[in-house]
């Protein structure tokens, strides 16, 4: 009896032992996770997710833009059993006012906003991980703005002389909503950035198969170029995208009939 008490007794002080030894944080909301732990000191693996789900953003609005431009340009008939209104609000056919509640274009809207946020919160963890090199850490901020600076193409064009914000690092306290023209400068400027960022960089990082030709800071900075080339022109600047292009992955002086690629 002796015996089984004194192990009843070392049994209860391990068990004690144990659960005090044991801490776990408090999750306030499953689905969205606070962002503490990756903008303080973040890991290499945590930068990881933060690009990988930076790409898995960056793609969000393919599907809103592609069947509302596409209507805008009379590419496409969008045509839905479940709802009959995207022909007819996309294309203003039968109506006589405008419709307000941003009917299916939100998604052109709202998901480059969240690509750009995501681009944010990686551009802050970068900032803050000491693990990381100076070369290391450019690639990570040359990658992030230049996927945040071809977000923000999408709302601009969709919204166009109306504007956009282009500072959305605080959501409760955004920036201005600034004109077309402004929208343009910043993207540019931002593209730059990016580019002169790139150029003594070094990824720590993997790019999924999408960047498979794309996945090293030069290789990568040829896509930046081949954006900014694009801004230029919607700016109107068209001497510096035809020297932009230069430096991008595009080649214009290709024959339209040959099977050679696009790209060097």
């Amino acid at each position: 009896m002796k015996l089984f008490n004194n192990i009843f007794k070392i049994l209860t002080i391990g068990i004690v032992l144990f659960i005090s030894s044991c801490s776990v944080d408090e999750v306030i909301d499953p689905n969205n996770p606070p962002l503490d732990g990756v903008l303080n000191d973040a890991s290499k693996t945590e930068l990881q997710v933060l690009v990988t789900g930076l790409e898995a953003r960056h793609r969000e609005y393919y599907g809103s833009a592609t069947q509302m431009f596409g209507s805008f340009g009379r590419e496409v008939w969008c045509y839905f059993g479940s709802d009959p209104r995207f022909i007819s609000h996309w294309l203003g056919i039968g109506l006589t006012t405008t419709y307000t509640d941003f009917f299916a274009s939100e998604g052109t809207y709202i998901n480059p906003y969240l690509a750009v946020k995501q681009a944010n919160v990686l551009e802050a963890s970068a900032n803050n991980a000491t693990i990381l090199t100076n070369a290391e850490r450019k690639g990570y901020l040359g990658f992030a703005k230049t996927i945040k600076a071809y977000q923000l193409i999408w709302p601009l064009m969709q919204q166009y002389q109306n504007g956009i914000r282009i500072d959305v690092v605080d959501r409760l306290n955004p920036g201005p909503t600034v004109s077309y023209t402004e929208a343009l400068t910043a993207i540019r400027d931002l593209l730059d950035e990016a580019y002169n960022e790139l150029q003594s960089a070094e990824f720590s990082f993997i790019l999924t198969s999408g960047f498979e030709n794309f996945n090293t800071p030069l290789t990568f900075s040829k896509v930046n170029r081949a954006i900014a080339a694009r801004v230029a022109l919607y700016d109107g600047a068209y001497d510096d995208a035809l020297t932009i292009l230069g430096d991008s992955f595009l080649d214009i002086n290709v024959d339209n009939n040959s099977t050679e690629k696009m790209w060097v």
